[in-house]
């Protein structure tokens, strides 16, 4: 992360083309335009750098308030729309990196408590009282996530369930279109949003065809 306002010549590090090609580095807008790119590599970079970025939220890599606002900016600008639409990317490298970036943002977030660091105020042990629809139950302890990041988590995650996106997971597991290991990714994401909310599990049950797919071939995944 480089501040806005960074004097660093375009020579030295990663420079783009968009709107301030003097400024360092890019934005989340303009990586998540890059990630549309009509070429291949710079899509996979662009998806692979998104990824590292939300990583470095769930980490802890930055201070509280860095890592907000990143945050924020990614659910401003839909980031998890871009993860999805990746998935269906029509390079074997693109769909892997975008696998890596919903995993992370969906999976990883939840075992790293992003939510409950960014939503109480970097304490992951603080408790309270959520907001009416703002619980998510996807902690390994009772801690509570709550507050507007929550809400608006709960609806990005909602927006990843549509029949679309089943149909996309279903084709990809069904005909391996990715390495087992981003196979076993995308198996956790679908689990782990099943487990967020009984509305959630409710639509992947409601799709028929992956919830048999799925426990057929991860089962081991899938009881647990």
């Amino acid at each position: 992360m480089t501040e806005l306002e960074s004097d660093t010549p375009t020579y030295a590090g990663l420079h783009h083309h968009g709107d301030n090609p003097d400024k360092p580095g890019y934005t989340i807008p303009e990586l998540l335009h890059l990630s549309r790119s009509t070429v291949p590599a710079q899509r996979a970079v662009a998806m692979s750098t998104l990824g590292c970025i939300v990583h470095k939220i769930n980490i802890g890599a930055w201070d509280l308030l860095q890592a907000a606002e990143v945050y924020t900016g990614l659910l401003d600008w839909q980031a998890e729309l871009y993860f999805v639409h990746g998935i269906r990317d029509a390079s074997k490298t693109g769909r892997v990196e975008a696998t890596v970036a919903l995993w992370t943002f969906v999976v990883e977030m939840a075992k790293y408590k992003t939510l409950v660091r960014l939503s109480n105020g970097g304490n992951v042990e603080e408790e309270g009282a959520p907001r009416p629809g703002a619980e998510i139950n996807m902690l390994a302890t009772p801690v509570v996530a709550q507050g507007v990041l929550v809400d608006r988590t709960f609806r990005a995650l909602g927006s990843l369930l549509s029949d679309s996106f089943l149909d996309r997971v279903y084709e990809l597991v069904d005909l391996s279109l990715v390495p087992e290991q981003q196979l076993t990714m995308i198996v956790e994401v679908v689990k782990c949003l099943m487990g967020m909310s009984d509305e959630f599990g409710l639509r992947v049950h409601m799709h028929g065809r992956l919830p048999v797919l799925l426990q057929n071939r991860y089962q081991y995944l899938m009881s647990n």
